[in-house]
């Protein structure tokens, strides 16, 4: 089966002379949930952001659905929509409607399907009591449920995050992780990277290990975790202490 998402010798070398990227071999199926760990500077983000197109290859290419990113850009972001980890600079609407209904909007779409799209998404991110609630007065973790749904108006196959926890406390980091979980039940293609394993490492499928821009593990959680720490990042706490990988919802 074609991957959903495939880079091939991918390289990125940025203005100032430093290489982000060393040609990265990886390929993504359809409904997989894919966490991208390192320690900092290892090229997490830099990854992320060639996947529909927000930065160039250098070298090497791009691939998604079978249709190299920089023939069919507009394609590439319809299929594959990011969250940032700053969510402020993310949220441009008024009220949690007009911030879900903005992307949506910009494809040109009528008013019905609009209004179907955003509340389709606001019933799948739990947002439906707060829609004429100004962003700015949410929650860490609804601030994120809001960028979700933003893209997921969007109708996208795949859904990159970069560091979706950041920032957030207990009662936020559940609300998000549970969401991504029911995501990925209803078949949605997950990538996200993470310095926080302990959250996701028992939920996700496989773990791809970046270490100065190259590719250096790849495989099923379990397997790649155990020797994660020489690469600069820390294992989950249920792994160092007891030995197994332990889920972090229930």
């Amino acid at each position: 089966m074609m991957p959903i998402l495939e880079t091939v010798d991918l390289s990125h070398r940025f203005a100032d002379g430093k290489w982000g990227l060393k040609k990265i071999n990886l390929a993504v199926g359809k409904g997989q949930f894919v966490v991208i760990a390192g320690a900092n500077g290892s090229g997490k983000t830099t990854l992320l952001r060639h996947f529909n197109g927000l930065l160039e290859p250098t070298s090497g290419q791009v691939f998604v659905d079978g249709v190299r990113v920089g023939k069919d850009l507009l394609r590439a972001r319809k299929t594959v929509q990011m969250v940032f980890q700053d969510t402020d600079s993310q949220i441009v609407g008024e009220t949690v409607r007009d911030e879900v209904a903005f992307g949506p909007e910009n494809l040109g779409l009528s008013r019905q399907e609009v209004r179907l799209l955003v509340e389709q998404a606001l019933e799948t991110t739990g947002l439906q009591a707060l829609a004429d609630v100004s962003p700015h007065l949410l929650s860490g973790g609804e601030k994120r449920r809001l960028t979700i749904a933003g893209v997921l108006a969007m109708r996208p196959q795949v859904l990159v995050l970069d560091e979706p926890f950041s920032n957030l406390d207990f009662p936020g980091t559940k609300m998000v992780l549970e969401q991504l979980m029911a995501l990925h039940r209803s078949n949605m293609t997950i990538v996200l990277c993470t310095h926080e394993l302990e959250k996701v490492a028992a939920h996700a499928q496989r773990l791809v290990v970046l270490s100065r821009g190259e590719m250096v593990a790849d495989g099923p959680v379990a397997e790649v975790i155990a020797g994660i720490e020489k690469f600069g990042v820390h294992p989950p706490c249920s792994l160092k202490c007891k030995g197994r990988l332990e889920p972090w919802l229930s």
